[in-house]
This record gives C-alpha cells, sequence and structure tokens, in this order.
C-alpha cells in the first residue's frame, strides 16, 4: 500500500468536494421541486418573489420565511435543506395528532388488546 502525499491528499479531497456539489447540483431541481409539492400538501403559502419560490406556514405565530431559488447556489442549497428539516417536522407533527386521534376512537378493550395506552 502506498501512501499519499499531503498534495495528492488534498487534490483527492479536493475532488471529492467538487463531486458532492456537481451531485448536489445536479439533484437540486427535483429536491426543490418534491419539496414545494409537500409545502402545498401540508397548506404553507407560496409565492414567488424575484426569481424565487417564498414559503411560509401561516399556521405558525411567527411563520420563518424559506427563499429558495431555482437556480443552484450554496446558499440556495442551505435553504433548501433547512426547508427541507422544516418540512420533516411538520408531517411528523401531522403524523401524531393523527395517530393521537385515531386512538381517541379506540375503546380500552381496543387499546389494552392492541397494547398502547
Amino acid at each position: 500500500m502506498t501512501r499519499m502525499t499531503k498534495a495528492q491528499c488534498e487534490a483527492a479531497e479536493e475532488a471529492a468536494r467538487v463531486e458532492q456539489e456537481n451531485q448536489l447540483r445536479a439533484e437540486y431541481p427535483t429536491r426543490l421541486m418534491k419539496a414545494l409539492s409537500q409545502a402545498t400538501e401540508l397548506q404553507f403559502v407560496l409565492s414567488v418573489v424575484d426569481n424565487s419560490f417564498v414559503v411560509t406556514d401561516p399556521s405558525e405565530r411567527y411563520p420563518e420565511l424559506f427563499t429558495m431559488s431555482y437556480e443552484y447556489s450554496a446558499s440556495a442549497e442551505q435553504h433548501l435543506y433547512n426547508f427541507e428539516l422544516e418540512l420533516k417536522f411538520k408531517y411528523a407533527e401531522v403524523g401524531a395528532v393523527r395517530r393521537a386521534s385515531a386512538l381517541a376512537k379506540l375503546s380500552f378493550e381496543e387499546r389494552e388488546l392492541l397494547g398502547v395506552k
């Protein structure tokens, strides 16, 4: 096994970083459209301002603005990543409400049989 020089290590790391950025750039439009689709499903407010998509959650008291452009950039990637996290939290919240609602409909005996409290 041969050892790499410091310059070779740095070149390999740079090549890996460039490859990762190219992959993110290629996947960005698909991820953006999926996130916007999920946002409309979850009743987020979507508007287009200055060639960017602006998404807010009207159910929040102080809603966060998520601004994402269709063109890939490092900041657009970061905004999309943060928005995807927000969508995951919102889906988990909706799932918890649905589960609680479903459990409320069960009788004591049915809950006992299912092993839920």
